[in-house]
């Protein structure tokens, strides 16, 4: 331990972390102050190890964090932490992870970063825009906190696990966790052993954080018809897509499903992925022991608890515990469980619940599962004290249905106050195809403000979605932007891929029509890498397109037709919808015309022509129309540009597309020095 010269700077190395300590009045006062930092990353199944040099370059406290409408006021006080992080590991990490940063007060509370307020200084920085940290590379960001005023010291936290806690993490009672231990402790071990009654149903076991939701609900397209369409504009747009309620696995019961993990098995060991290896020993023990098989259950356990020690993953050591426990239990040997109960109880105290480097998520499903134990012990406080922590620090979708599904054996009106978030959310979409987009805010506004009271992040970030979409629609694209980019770190950290991919669709609109197209990109790239990662072609292909017409208004043609390419690649691949593959002949047709490729350009558009028209799609035949047009008049040849849109002139008045073509019409006869055809589109143009 070393103590600086100043006095009130402590600087503390752990063997995996270091705090930084500041007080209040002096915290920006010491730049410079460093942290090499290994970082546990888990995607999915698999784990890795990452190496991350930080260096904090200002921490300093606000009254308030950007400007005019986009200005934020904090509930205590922000204090802003800059950092800058250099990659010293073999290969890229995630950008999001590396910038988890955190702080705490010492004495138990934790503060998560405000995704609001660091967004608004995060917006066009390299911790916005980039999606992973190269190796070697160096990457600068910023993290707001809001915490309580009276904080006069804090200490700012680096990560070594994924993190998923909540924005506002603190435990409403400080104290809490220590009254439970005590809880815990004064359970003796005759009265655990006493106890006879069972449930018929467990926890759901967290096998992987949902990769993609079951379906999707579409809105309906906006009733307002556009006064024109170029082909670059993106035709989904109007349509936000919903998300359902994720439904809870019930195959992990099946006999089938056991066989299905022992191949899993198999292929983890032939890889060498003893991480993996070690989780599906643990879905696999439970997957027996639901089919009263508790041999090999046991056998599966014991596995895990290996792989655990080894792997010093408190998370696999502890649950192979809790299932031991349970199989004693269920057996019939009371006094044996109780005992082993105690002993996971005990770890978990000693190894997540007082650890610094344990993930809120680990932290989260340790106490749901002992919660679990204490309901069938019929210790309920115990079990609901375990519940209510475990909910202030998990942000998890999927885990937060199971703690909410316990929590109901409480309080007969949660199912109520649930169900009354649902509704709100509903009407707020029912207003929305109504293109009430007035009531759908103050629908979704209520949506948000009854789940914020019962802590629920799926039910927030669901309100937070319908109220940016409708402020989007309002014409309220700064507030919209606030709302989506808080709703953003919530889909992250929940594990719901779905309901990411949403809100970073909507977000890349949104900074696409601020003209922040860098951000707007980036945002549209974690659709892209989620659609590759789940093997989703059809959202790849979607994505893709709206990269390439996001680069088309950023000047950056030949990046957009790369893009172009791709997409029409999978569309074709996939035996896709004419139309569809028409668009993408179109937008490539439009991007070799920014890039002067004429010919190619008109073959181009001339296939999606030939494709529009078999189609019968009226409006897709008369864009090609007008972007062959242009690619004419670029060429300054206006007798064939203003001869192809005067015979489609009449089609165009009754597709809505008549401003868009006087308009080209009466810019082209202008420089073919047409003084007839100019005064008659003049005319044609106030009509």
């Amino acid at each position: 331990m070393n103590f600086c010269n100043q006095g009130r700077l402590l600087y503390i190395c752990f063997t995996f972390c270091c705090l930084l300590v500041f007080s209040a009045d002096e915290a920006g006062a010491y730049p410079g102050q460093t942290a090499n930092r290994t970082i546990r990353i888990r995607e999915g199944a698999r784990e890795t190890a990452a190496k991350i040099f930080y260096r904090v370059t200002s921490v300093q406290e606000a009254e308030s964090v950007g400007d005019g409408v986009f200005g934020l006021k904090p509930e205590g006080k922000f204090i802003i932490v800059r950092f800058k992080a250099v990659n010293k590991g073999p290969a890229p990490v995630p950008a999001h992870i590396v910038s988890d940063i955190y702080l705490s007060d010492g004495k138990g509370a934790l503060w998560k970063s405000s995704a609001r307020a660091s967004g608004l200084l995060r917006l066009g920085t390299d911790g916005f825009a980039i999606m992973e940290l190269d190796k070697g590379k160096e990457i600068e960001d910023v993290a707001v906190f809001d915490i309580p005023a009276k904080n006069q010291q804090y200490l700012v936290r680096f990560p070594s696990t994924i993190r998923n806690a909540r924005e506002e993490p603190m435990p409403k009672d400080k104290d809490a966790p220590a009254k439970i231990k005590e809880k815990e402790k004064a359970l003796p071990k005759e009265q655990l052993a006493a106890q006879t009654k069972t449930t018929k149903t467990q926890p759901a076991v967290k096998e992987t954080k949902p990769e993609q939701a079951e379906q999707l609900k579409k809105g309906p397209q906006a009733a307002k018809k556009q006064e024109a369409v170029r082909p670059t504009e993106d035709r989904t747009e109007d349509k936000p897509e919903r998300s359902a309620p994720l439904k809870k696995d019930t195959s992990l019961q099946s006999p089938k499903k056991c066989d299905m993990l022992e191949e899993k098995i198999k292929k983890a060991e032939e890889k060498e992925d003893l991480p993996d290896k070690g989780r599906l020993h643990y879905y696999a023990a439970e997957c027996y022991a639901a089919n009263s098989n508790f041999t090999t259950a046991l056998r599966h356990l014991d596995e895990t608890e290996s792989i655990g020690k080894t792997l010093g993953n408190p998370e696999l050591d502890i649950l192979s515990v809790i299932g031991k426990g349970r199989i004693s239990f269920a057996s019939g040997h009371k006094e044996k469980a109780a005992e082993i109960f105690r002993t996971a109880a005990e770890k978990a105290e000693r190894e997540v619940f007082q650890s610094l480097w344990a993930s809120d998520y680990t932290k989260a499903l340790i106490s749901v599962k002992l919660a679990g134990v204490y309901l069938e012990l019929s210790a309920k406080e115990t079990a609901k004290e375990r519940l209510d922590q475990a909910l202030l620090i998990n942000s998890d979708f999927k885990l937060e249905e199971e703690i909410f599904s316990m929590l109901k054996l409480y309080d007969p009106k949660l199912s109520g106050k649930l169900a009354a978030v649902s509704k709100s959310i509903e009407s707020a979409w029912t207003a929305f195809e109504k293109t009430d987009y007035k009531g759908m805010e103050k629908f979704a506004a209520e949506a948000l403000d009854k789940a914020k009271k019962v802590s629920a992040a799926k039910g927030v970030f669901d309100s937070e979605y319908a109220l940016a979409t409708a402020l989007d629609k309002k014409g309220e694209t700064d507030n919209a932007i606030g709302y989506a980019m808080h709703a953003q770190g919530l889909a992250d950290k929940g594990g719901d891929i779905t309901r990411a991919n949403l809100i970073n669709n909507l977000l890349g609109k949104l900074l696409r029509q601020k003209k922040s197209y860098q951000p707007a990109v980036a945002a549209l790239g974690k659709t892209l890498a989620n659609a590759r990662e789940t093997g989703n072609k059809r959202e790849e292909a979607a994505t893709l397109t709206k990269i390439g017409q996001t680069q088309m208004e950023m000047g950056e043609y030949r990046e957009a037709l790369e893009h172009f390419k791709q997409a029409l690649k999978i569309a074709l691949d996939a035996n896709a919808l004419k139309q569809t593959i028409a668009h993408g002949y179109l937008n490539m047709g439009s991007a070799l015309k920014k890039l002067e490729q004429y010919d190619k350009a008109e073959k181009s558009m001339s296939i999606a022509l030939d494709l529009y028209k078999k189609t019968a799609s009226e409006e897709g035949e008369l864009t090609a129309l007008w972007e062959m047009a242009d690619n004419r008049a670029l060429q300054s040849d206006f007798e064939v540009a203003v001869k192809i849109l005067e015979q489609n002139l009449g089609r165009a008045k009754k597709a809505g597309l008549k401003k868009t073509f006087v308009e080209s019409l009466l810019d082209y006869a202008f420089k073919a020095k047409d003084k007839t055809r100019t005064e008659k589109y003049k005319r044609m143009r106030t009509e």
